[in-house]
Parts: structure tokens; sequence; C-alpha cells
């Protein structure tokens, strides 16, 4: 299991009108220490070492080897830490961390055969609540199958 911090922000956010990323993502992606991203072009902003607004890259160094060896489709587990009890959709937090992972080329794609996002329950709970310590645990789960 790993652990990427920062609050994760809904990627899609209905309160902001047309193609613009919402302050919140920009935000976070700063945290992160990634400028920009494409899961399109499988590409990663990062800031550069020297200047003045270096930031290492968080997500590259939590994520590290975790699916070098991992077996498609990947159903990755993931708990929300979250920062308040303000209401977040689970697939809209999902979505930019699926598309950071494919970004950062970790994955071949998020598509269904490659990638199922489901939740994680730790302690009962399908996400928490931590002031202090927000993020998402990433972990990926056996392949479970039910035959009908």
């Amino acid at each position: 299991m790993i652990f990427i911090p920062y609050n994760t922000p809904s990627l899609k956010n209905t309160k902001v009108a047309g193609k613009y990323r919402p302050k919140t993502v920009t935000k976070y992606l700063m945290q992160l220490g990634i400028r920009d991203y494409s899961p399109t072009k499988k590409t990663v902003q990062e800031y550069k070492q020297g200047l003045k607004t270096y930031r290492p890259n968080l997500f590259r160094e939590a994520v590290g080897d975790y699916f070098k060896d991992a077996e498609y489709p990947i159903f990755l587990g993931m708990h929300f830490v979250r920062n308040s009890r303000r209401k977040a959709d689970f697939h809209n937090c999902a979505h930019i961390i699926c598309d950071l992972l494919v970004a950062h080329q970790f994955i071949e794609d998020d598509n269904m055969d490659c990638l199922v996002p489901a939740p994680l329950i730790l302690n009962g709970n399908v996400y928490t609540i931590d002031k202090n310590n927000p993020g998402v645990y990433l972990a990926i789960i056996k392949k479970y199958e039910v035959k009908i």
C-alpha cells in the first residue's frame, strides 16, 4: 500500500464553467511538484531543479515501482483521507489519481481493460477525515469474480 499526501481534489467541478482547471487542482499539483500533465500525451512537466520554485515530484516518489509487475486489469483500491467533511464524489477524486498514473506512465491507460478503481475500506470506512494528514492510500487488490 502506498500513500500520496495532500487532500485529493475533484478534477470535475460543476461550479467552474468551461475547460478550465479548478484552482484546487492547480494547488494540489503544485504541492505534489507537478507543473502540468497530459494523460493523452503521457507527459508530466515538473518544476526544474535549481530554480527558486523547485519542488520534487512527490507523486513519482510515492508510487515508485509499485506497479512494475502488475498484471492487467489492475483492481486499484483507493481510500481517500479528506481534510474536512465536505462532500466529494469518489469517481471525481479518483479521476485525477488515474490520470496522473497514466501521465507518469505507471500504467498503460486508465480504461477498464487496464485499471478498475474501487473504494478501499480501511477500519470499516470508505474514506477518513484527518485535517492534519490528508491524502489517498492506493493498494492493488485481488481480482474477484462472481459467477451467475
